[in-house]
């Protein structure tokens, strides 16, 4: 049995930004545009279809295709940071068996941003948050960064790793660890709040346990060791340094993180023809989808050859 991750079946893969993990920087509204997709409604769709190719497209809306080469970019950047960040993505995804890959262009300069790439990275607009997986391609998204890393060389060696490995993951359509349905974690709401200067809604976006549906979700046993959770100090732990989730800052993914990405992103998965890959999309237009899922789906649609 996999464990130790939660796959949205719009598939969210568990993970998220955070403060050196222990709630290094706000996710903004990255990870709440997400949430808004009304996973239910999909995957109650994606189960009504005749056709396997169809409702495996419907199923995966959040993430990309087995196989997919992804272009990233740069907004702006030194090449302190761009070195920093690419070799972070290569260590995170060379030889690790993700069928996934991530091309930056050529070095020293590599890609800059004309706004279509699937991953865009900006170290001027804030730090530490990514749009998950191709929410990013949402119209209202369009010539936005959809990684946020700036001040990334500022961390230690390990940290800036950590946390570009971390926003990269949720690029890939990973979601916090610690909100898994599974998750036992038991938090201190209100010290949480008045120490980050947090409203309801951010708390909800980074720390809310997402809900026990087997329609909306595919989840198993909590990961203490993955990297796709925060580090919480244990004053904001209900049962302090005693809670399950309280654990030394995770540097790298965990052996269960990279089972979840393998599950994500096989090698072994059928290619999916753009016949059926229109109609999925054409399908989710039509349907009683949220407005926003609707509308991810015909910007999904226009780029499907």
């Amino acid at each position: 049995m996999i464990r130790g991750f939660v796959l949205a079946l719009v598939f969210v893969l568990i993970a998220s930004p955070g403060t050196g993990h222990d709630l290094r920087g706000l996710s903004d509204r990255s990870i709440t545009l997400a949430n808004e997709l009304n996973v239910s409604a999909l995957t109650k769709l994606a189960n009504q279809q005749p056709d396997p190719g169809v409702r495996y497209v419907l199923s995966r809306l959040l993430l990309w295709a087995p196989g997919q080469r992804l272009r990233a970019c740069f907004y702006e950047g030194t090449s302190e940071e761009k070195l920093l960040v690419t070799a972070a993505v290569k260590k995170l995804l060379d030889g690790k068996g993700v069928n996934i890959e991530i091309e930056f262009g050529t070095a020293p300069d590599f890609q800059s941003c004309s706004g279509s790439e699937e991953l865009r990275v900006s170290f001027a607009n804030g730090c530490c948050s990514a749009f998950i997986g191709r929410t990013s391609l949402a119209a209202e998204l369009k010539n936005r960064p959809s990684i946020k890393l700036q001040g990334i060389t500022k961390y230690s060696p390990e940290i800036a790793v950590q946390t570009v490995m971390h926003e990269f993951m949720h690029g890939l359509g990973l979601n916090h660890e610690h909100q898994s349905p599974s998750a036992p974690c038991k938090f201190k709401k209100e010290e949480i709040l008045a120490a980050y200067g947090w409203k309801d809604k951010d708390y909800n976006t980074n720390m809310k346990q997402l809900e026990q549906s087997s329609r909306s979700y595919l989840w198993s046993s909590y990961d203490p060791s993955s990297i796709m959770k925060y580090y919480f100090d244990s004053s904001y732990l209900v049962d302090g340094d005693e809670s399950k989730c309280f654990s030394k800052d995770n540097l790298l993914p965990s052996k269960r993180d990279y089972e979840g990405l393998r599950l994500a992103y096989p090698a072994n998965r059928p290619p999916i023809s753009a016949e059926q890959t229109r109609s999925a999309f054409d399908a989710i237009a039509a349907s009683g989808a949220s407005e926003r899922a609707k509308a991810l789906a015909r910007e999904l649609r226009k780029m499907t050859p």
